[in-house]
């Protein structure tokens, strides 16, 4: 068990006027906003005086000192550092008594987790600029609303920051941040690279052979007439321009299409005849 009484170099009788006294000068020594400071040591002191300026747990943690405590020690009751909150009205009155700021760059440092979240999209849902209705359940067991706007230039990598709507347990930390990564969900005619949209199409060999076009949907239902010209070779990139997703400046990506050939399982007479017949021509 930790000797909190030994970090502060305080007796185990003092009183809490030279405890703060000796916390003041441990914390403007190892502050952390100091040339010489100690993040590691100033939080050291810091968990101290958090438990020995409050009567309920310092007469706790004197008894377990005093006993033992069979279930595992002072900390398992009262955690980390991590867990316990910070003076940092304490931390701020040192910072402008000693150092002319209105408040501890530090403090401003020390926050509240971050709450990470995954939202499943669709490419209508960015194509469209639609938004969603989450619920996102808080570390404390809150729930919070939120209206999430999905962005037109949403990519796989794309992560939502809504700042200072994350954890905030701690009322005397700033608040984290609540970060929302888009997970787009595979859609089954199109993939999506950057503003551009990609697709494949099966053409007949005989069409393409004497040339034909192949109505593509869009995702907002408007149809588009792609020419696919005579002889088109198999895994040959044809493009409609503007055809693809939402760019930021208002303009649209291009949709890619990769031509691939339908062959038939079994030819006609007919067929195998007229086949003949370009093959003695050629």
């Amino acid at each position: 068990m930790k000797n909190f009484y030994q970090i502060l170099g305080v007796p185990e009788n003092v009183d809490d006027a030279d405890l703060k006294k000796a916390y003041k000068k441990l914390a403007i020594k190892y502050h952390p906003d100091k040339q010489h400071g100690n993040e590691e040591k100033f939080k050291e002191i810091s968990e101290a005086y958090d438990v020995l300026k409050d009567k309920k747990k310092r007469q706790q943690y004197d008894l377990e000192r005093q006993f033992g405590n069979q279930r595992g020690g002072f900390g398992q009751n009262f955690g980390s550092f991590e867990e316990v909150v910070l003076n940092m009205d304490g931390i701020n009155e040192i910072f402008q008594q000693h150092f002319g700021g209105e408040t501890s760059p530090f403090s401003n440092r020390i926050r509240n987790k971050d709450i990470k979240i995954t939202m499943n999209v669709t490419l209508e849902d960015i194509y469209f600029n639609k938004s969603k209705d989450i619920v996102v359940r808080m570390p404390s067991g809150s729930t919070k609303s939120l209206n999430v706007s999905i962005p037109v230039n949403a990519d796989y990598d794309t992560i939502i920051r809504y700042r200072g709507l994350g954890d905030n347990r701690y009322s005397n930390m700033n608040p984290g941040d609540l970060l929302i990564a888009l997970n787009i969900v595979p859609h089954p005619e199109f993939q999506k690279e950057g503003s551009n949209l990609f697709k494949t199409v099966d053409v007949n060999v005989f069409d393409v052979m004497i040339g034909t076009s192949y109505t593509i949907q869009h995702l907002d239902d408007v149809k588009s007439t792609l020419k696919i010209p005579s002889m088109t070779a198999p895994g040959t990139k044809l493009r409609l321009r503007g055809k693809g997703m939402p760019k930021k400046n208002g303009t649209f990506g291009d949709m890619i299409v990769t031509i691939d050939y339908d062959m038939p399982k079994k030819l006609t007479d007919v067929q195998k005849k007229m086949l003949e017949d370009v093959k003695n021509l050629c």
